[in-house]
């Protein structure tokens, strides 16, 4: 019995353990992620003293060096073809989209380049984010890459939501 019984408390210290290094690994790539995001949204405001500070999970309010709320900033993932497309999108601070940037994707390239040549980033700007979804969005899809459009609506409306 006292065996048994060492075994399931070496048992449940190492599983302790094992959720402790989880946990601490998923902070650590939290913590990376933010100051990735940070790093992303500053480099483009061009001045100096502008700060960006995080108030939830991939949103993020941005002052400029007077300390007056400047814009907003979302971060959101949206399924392209080839994988994950994600997105900023940066808003003034009435909610009215002002920049759609996608910064990561695995699309085909030829493809994704039809989405700067037809102008369909331009096409969120100004928009309001408050009711904003892809499904009511008056945004048409571009010929050729309709996975891709798709891909950046959801994006966009998942992280205004």
């Amino acid at each position: 019995m006292g065996f048994r019984n060492g075994l399931i408390a070496a048992g449940l210290v190492l599983l302790t353990l094992v959720a402790a290094f989880m946990l601490y690994a998923r902070v650590l790539r939290e913590d990376k992620g933010s100051e990735f995001q940070r790093g992303m949204i500053l480099s483009l405001f061009h001045g100096e003293g502008f700060s960006a500070g995080m108030y939830h999970q991939d949103r993020w309010v941005v002052y400029d060096p007077d300390g007056k709320l400047t814009a907003y900033a979302f971060f959101g993932t949206g399924e392209g073809y080839e994988g994950p497309v994600r997105v900023l999108t940066l808003t003034d601070p009435g909610g009215i989209i002002t920049k759609v940037y996608p910064y990561e994707h695995q699309e085909t390239p030829s493809y994704f380049a039809k989405l700067f040549e037809e102008n369909f980033l331009e096409s969120f700007e100004g928009m309001s984010v408050s009711g904003f979804d892809g499904k009511t969005a008056p945004i048409d899809v571009v010929t050729g890459a309709t996975i891709s459009s798709g891909a950046i609506i959801r994006a966009v409306s998942r992280s205004v939501r």
